[in-house]
């Protein structure tokens, strides 16, 4: 089962990252992060960048791991963008395994040991590229 918890998104208004709970209306996305005088605070984030808090760090054990982020993995020979399987029910990278020629969905779970974050598909899209 997938628990659903903290997301992040990039803000409308160019302040960089917003993280806390999702709350979507109609098709604008927003990012909540407690309440002032019983008024939330909440900032409006560009739907398309929302991404989920996976639960996991990266090998150093200090960098929290996002729906969206690229992962270096195998001493930086592969990089791979983290996402949700839901045929799996499952946090997932594409991975090409040793002696392996053909690319396969692998848990994220499995590549943590290897793997460091390197940065997110929102903030440089050219992380994926070879």
């Amino acid at each position: 089962m997938r628990d659903i918890g903290k997301f992040r998104g990039l803000r409308t208004d160019g302040g960089g990252w917003a993280y806390g709970y999702l709350f979507k209306i109609w098709e604008q996305a927003y990012i909540l992060w407690g309440t002032t005088n019983g008024v939330p605070n909440m900032v409006e984030v560009i739907p398309e960048t929302v991404g989920e808090y996976t639960g996991k760090h990266d090998v150093n054990g200090k960098e929290r791991l996002w729906e969206g982020d690229v992962i270096a993995m195998f001493q930086g020979t592969q990089r791979s963008e983290i996402f949700w399987d839901d045929e799996v029910a499952a946090w997932m990278v594409w991975a090409q395994l040793s002696g392996d020629t053909s690319v396969r969905k692998e848990l994220l779970s499995n590549m943590i040991s290897t793997s460091r974050k390197i940065g997110s598909i929102h903030d440089n899209r050219d992380l994926l590229s070879p």
